[in-house]
């Protein structure tokens, strides 16, 4: 597994998970997801605080699901999850 004291940018974790950038700016303005300002405008995201916002459960709605609230809504938001999950996983070495 990384150092838990790696820090990430937002670029970093987006592409580690296959996301836009922007929701992973989202979560951090939501505060979903811990980060700490380094400028302006700059943020960066321990890797400690990324396990456990991966390991918490954050729910992604892949582009294109269906929409909240249908039949498949929960069902296709959790397989993104656990793929997103399994790329992070991969990523960092861990089983």
């Amino acid at each position: 597994m990384s150092d838990p004291e790696t820090f990430l940018t937002v670029a970093e974790i987006a592409e580690l998970l296959k996301l836009n950038p922007q929701t992973v700016r989202n979560w951090i303005d939501r505060g979903e997801l811990s980060a700490v300002r380094v400028g302006s405008r700059r943020v960066r995201v321990k890797q400690s605080d990324l396990d456990r916002f991966i390991e918490a459960g954050a729910t992604v709605v892949p582009v294109g699901d269906p929409e909240p609230g249908s039949a498949n809504h929960a069902e296709a938001a959790e397989d993104e999850l656990r793929d997103q999950l399994g790329v992070a996983l991969d990523a960092t070495g861990s089983a």
